[in-house]
């Protein structure tokens, strides 16, 4: 088992901000936030992923888990279903 500090713990900042601070803090395993992730890359490419994330000797070992599924019902449930599909 791998330690990892999850980007829930920071939700309302950007996944760069992320990757900088809980590398400032000695946090090298980092479970990632797939909506925070699929954000950075609107606008960056996967080679700014890799180069961030070797910058900052970060890993990504885990993703988290697809909410919404089972809990939610009507649109919610939609979204939650049609994001599950993409990712």
């Amino acid at each position: 088992m791998i330690p990892a500090i999850s980007q829930v713990c920071s939700l309302n900042s950007s996944f760069e901000d992320d990757v900088d601070q809980y590398a400032a803090g000695q946090c090298q395993a980092i479970e990632v936030w797939l909506t925070k992730l699929e954000t950075f890359l609107q606008s960056h490419s996967v080679d700014d992923f890799q180069r961030l994330r070797d910058e900052h000797g970060v890993t990504f070992p885990v993703a988290s888990f697809q909410g919404g599924i089972l809990a939610s019902q009507g649109e919610a449930r939609r979204v939650a279903w049609d994001q599950f599909r993409t990712r």
